[in-house]
């Protein structure tokens, strides 16, 4: 129905405040707020943009509300911290201890064939040399005529302080002539040994002017 402009403003409906109420159903209001799942609702996949870089957050109910509460957990532990960290420090402090017990004397290194450029230490006593990780000297770098174990073997003699290559399993050559069986060469630095199709130079660290037992 049109409205009179002679009769004056047109009337304005107000909300009385006080008197709106919200219906709520006996099982709404009786159900605990806990036991509400969250699937679908809203705030199910909020993320909290102010939180740390590698905190952890949850969306839950509080009790007696329906409003999401964010919850920032402490950060995650990084890769090197705790247990492993533990196993990495026992592990590096075992490799220090073997290599003080047992110290470099000299090296061989590869100047020909797989490993070129690669190098093996030489302790004290006797070295068993193959391609098997249970050898002292381990040649293991795609060269399979190497034996996998007890191909020579090499000695450092801390009374004379000298070097030796012995032959083990398979055929060994010292400066292009062949070691015998039973047999041992003395080795001096520059020296080139061949095992298969590998070869490589002796370098010696220990000797007449030096040895660690100088140092007491």
């Amino acid at each position: 129905m049109a409205h009179d402009p002679k009769q004056g403003a047109a009337p304005t409906r107000k909300l009385d405040k006080k008197r709106a109420t919200v219906r709520i159903s006996n099982d709404e209001r009786d159900a605990p707020a806990a036991t509400k799942p969250l699937d679908g609702h809203p705030f199910q996949n909020f993320e909290n943009r102010n939180s740390l870089p590698g905190q952890q957050e949850s969306v839950e109910n509080r009790a007696g509300s329906d409003k999401p509460v964010t919850k920032v957990f402490g950060r995650r532990a990084k890769p090197s911290e705790g247990a492993g960290a533990d196993t990495d420090q026992t592990q590096a402090e075992t490799a220090a201890q073997n290599e003080s017990d047992n110290p470099v004397t000299g090296w061989l290194v590869i100047t020909e064939g797989a490993g070129r450029g690669c190098f093996m230490k030489i302790g004290h006593g006797m070295h068993h040399i193959g391609r098997d990780d249970s050898q002292q000297i381990v040649v293991n770098f795609g060269d399979e005529s190497i034996s996998r174990e007890n191909h020579a073997k090499i000695e450092y003699d801390p009374e004379t302080r000298e070097f030796f290559i012995i032959k083990g399993d398979n055929r060994v050559y010292l400066n292009g002539s062949r070691v015998g069986a039973g047999g041992e060469k003395e080795l001096t630095t520059g020296d080139e040994i061949k095992l298969g199709e590998t070869k490589m130079r002796f370098m010696a660290f220990c000797g007449p002017d030096f040895d660690w037992q100088d140092q007491g």
